[in-house]
């Protein structure tokens, strides 16, 4: 009786272990993943130093040509283009570059982006929680137009003195203390759109923010 009763406790761990919730968040971008490799690439030329967003570009394709993707293709625009932007195009080329499909980008969550990026800014902290908002999964979670509409949503924060691809960099080839968290978010198959906000100011120069959501399929996000 002793050795059912041990058999029976045995099995029904083994079946609560493979139960997994709908909604997965990442609200830190420090969750340690087997995934992808993790790298730490010195940034060359020394973007940080001159603080040139043209060093930051050349700077990422030096640490991509280490691993074997072409220069950096961009538009011929791109030099007007806001910071968020900036970032969604190279989050984009990141992507398809290794063979994966682009964000699609979605206003909802760069509102949010946006927001939270100033608020790190004016109330000078930077964390997933907000001392007035709370945690990633209260902010994602109060927004009528979201909750309750995802299977996975992720955040990467930034604060960088040089705009768009200084943040781009930490994100992708300097994120070894962050366990490559934020390079996972922005290599994440299962993730389908982006918002992105970045502003001004702050204790690193600037602040920005990356909302990442996949829709879920028992009760799609509208965007």
């Amino acid at each position: 009786m002793k050795h059912i009763l041990i058999t029976s406790l045995l099995m029904i761990l083994l079946i609560v272990c493979f139960i997994s919730p709908h909604n997965t968040l990442k609200a830190s971008a420090n969750s340690s993943s087997t995934a992808m490799d993790c790298i730490n690439i010195v940034a060359t030329p020394d973007y940080l130093s001159s603080g040139l967003l043209d060093d930051a570009l050349a700077a990422i394709n030096h640490a991509r040509s280490l691993e074997h993707l072409r220069a950096l293709h961009l538009q011929a625009n791109f030099a007007t283009l806001n910071a968020a932007r900036q970032q969604f195009v190279l989050i984009n080329l990141e992507r398809t570059d290794r063979g994966l499909k682009p964000l699609g980008w979605d206003n909802n969550l760069a509102a949010m982006a946006i927001n939270y990026s100033k608020q790190m800014r004016d109330l000078n902290f930077f964390s997933h929680t907000s001392p007035i908002s709370g945690s990633f999964e209260k902010r994602i979670g109060s927004n009528p137009a979201i909750a309750g509409h995802f299977s996975v949503a992720a955040e990467n924060l930034a604060g960088n003195p040089v705009v768009s691809a200084g943040a781009v960099y930490e994100y992708m080839y300097d994120d070894v203390a962050e366990n490559c968290g934020h390079r996972n978010n922005i290599l994440n198959k299962n993730l389908t759109m982006v918002g992105i906000g970045e502003v001004d100011g702050g204790m690193y120069g600037s602040m920005s923010a990356q909302e990442f959501l996949a829709s879920a399929p028992w009760n799609p996000y509208k965007g």
